[in-house]
């Protein structure tokens, strides 16, 4: 009975250093003569993006449509954002074939929050994986989500601030009532804010504790182990859970730890160690890369050079608009703006659709400025619906982080322009033809001679408009002809005599004579 025992326990130890059984049981031949796609890595010890999350999203249709074995996803990852890594559980859970992440070797934080989501998980021999505490970057800040159980310090901290607040009641007595109300005005905000943060912090972690539980649950993976991994609180005893971990933070495990508590299901050095663990060793793997146009198209569309694009775009064609014709700013203000969107739509963030509404919000927008007197309903609409394609552009699922590239690449635009017009264009070479002066002619009453005299259209000059003003249009000064606009944005006939109310380094606002 003894030895049976001792059997008993070398077997279920084998078992357990073995790992879970095969993803392709009773698979024919080895799986001789099917393809299981393999999506490597991008880089060593990568955050999880948002463009790799894209990338994945096209090889899984890919996958799906040509029907492969599966998918090996291979990851190695410090971390990275929350929602990206429930994006791909979400991708996951969808999924018409069969996935796996190899963790090579570390699967940390939404690492492991993704491999979580997989049919199996595989680990390098020195991976490790855990620590999915989920963190809030506020400014240059990080701070933890966690429950509202709080730590011994945390109390001694409130109780520290419980005697300031005696202190300053007994201070506040020799003060005038205005400063006692101004003093508890501050406290009673403070206290909201504080209430309201550990409210969205619990809405935030009732969901994210229960898809954790959940995707334990769906491989039989030890429920309380993976919540100890997200949740600092959560004390784990050896006798009990088969592993000794002390609240304050979060859970991390090494390959053999995380498989010994089954939380992962198979230790591997290699893809073909990979592939015999799995039940597929003679199956072909197809490795899938980024080429060269998948490299520039997560390129573009990366939020830094988005914003970037976006900025270059607007402020080109803000030049292009106070200039005369159409030249190298609008040329390279469009390119730029196509660039922002193509980004997006080819790696899979949106459709075509927002780079068709910005351009029909930026004809609207010309029109409202050029043809149609005042600024009512067309402007309003054109610009709304470049805000609307600006911010769609960047995927439905990602209006958080369209919203704080548009409106900082505006502010970037807004803040450029008014440097350009007031102190870079008017000294530039390349802008100079444009500049509101006059070397020769008559300019009503005034005669200059060919001298090379300069004359500075001020306001009170008189000139006659060549074409009409709608609200803008060409105006003739003496022997030169700028570019003109109705002071008021009425329409102006041709050949009307018109005085000068305004100037700018591109066009000059008049109106009617008299």
């Amino acid at each position: 009975m003894k030895k049976l025992f001792t059997f008993l326990l070398l077997f279920f130890a084998l078992f357990m250093l073995a790992g879970s059984e095969p993803l392709w049981k009773n698979l024919p031949d080895g799986g001789k003569g099917e393809k299981i796609y393999y999506l490597g890595q991008f880089a060593n010890f990568k955050e999880i993006s948002e463009q790799d999350m894209l990338f994945f999203k096209k090889i899984q249709k890919k996958a799906e449509k040509e029907k492969v074995l599966g998918i090996i996803l291979e990851l190695d990852t410090p971390g990275g954002s929350v929602d990206t890594a429930l994006k791909y559980i979400s991708l996951f859970a969808r999924s018409k074939v069969p996935l796996v992440v190899y963790l090579n070797p570390q699967g940390i934080s939404a690492g492991m929050i993704i491999a979580l989501g997989a049919d199996r998980i595989a680990i390098n021999p020195l991976g490790v994986i855990g620590d999915a505490m989920p963190i809030q970057m506020q400014g240059a800040k990080i701070r933890p989500i966690v429950d509202k159980k709080r730590s011994e310090t945390e109390q001694k901290q409130d109780k520290s601030k419980e005697n300031i607040t005696e202190n300053k009641k007994e201070i506040s007595s020799k003060n005038t009532l205005d400063k006692i109300i101004e003093e508890l005005k501050k406290h009673e905000n403070l206290k909201e804010n504080k209430e309201n943060q550990a409210l969205a912090d619990q809405k935030f972690l009732t969901v994210f504790y229960k898809i954790m539980q959940l995707m334990a649950e769906k491989n039989n993976r030890p429920v309380k182990i993976i919540r100890a991994t997200c949740d600092p609180y959560i004390e784990l005893k050896k006798e009990i859970d088969g592993i000794d971990h002390k609240s304050g933070s979060p859970l991390t495990l090494s390959a053999a730890e995380a498989l010994k508590l089954n939380v992962v299901d198979y230790i591997v050095k290699d893809k073909n160690e990979l592939l015999s663990s799995l039940g597929a060793p003679h199956a072909e793997l197809v490795e899938i890369k980024k080429d060269g146009i998948e490299q520039i198209i997560s390129f573009l569309s990366h939020p830094v050079l988005s914003g970037l694009l976006l900025t270059l775009g607007l402020i080109g064609i803000f030049i292009e608009i106070k200039t005369p014709g159409f030249g190298v700013s609008g040329t390279l203000g469009t390119l730029f703006i196509v660039l922002f969107f193509l980004g997006h739509v080819a790696s899979g963030a949106s459709e075509w659709g927002p780079m068709v509404v910005f351009f029909v919000g930026l004809i609207l927008l010309l029109l409202e400025i050029f043809l149609i007197p005042g600024f009512g309903i067309i402007g309003l609409l054109g610009f709304g619906c470049i805000i609307f394609a600006l911010l769609t552009a960047f995927g439905s699922g990602n209006l958080q982080t369209g919203l704080q590239v548009v409106v900082l690449s505006l502010l970037a635009v807004l803040a450029s322009c008014i440097l350009l017009y007031i102190y870079v264009l008017p000294k530039s070479k390349f802008f100079g033809r444009f500049t509101l002066t006059a070397t020769s002619g008559n300019v009503g009453k005034k005669s200059i001679s060919n001298t090379g005299e300069t004359l500075q259209i001020v306001p009170g000059t008189t000139g006659i408009t060549l074409t009409a003003l709608k609200p803008a249009g060409k105006v003739k000064f003496g022997e030169q002809i700028f570019e003109g606009r109705s002071f008021d944005s009425s329409a102006i006939d041709e050949n009307t005599l018109v005085t000068v109310v305004k100037t700018s380094p591109f066009e000059i606002e008049v109106r009617k004579k008299g």
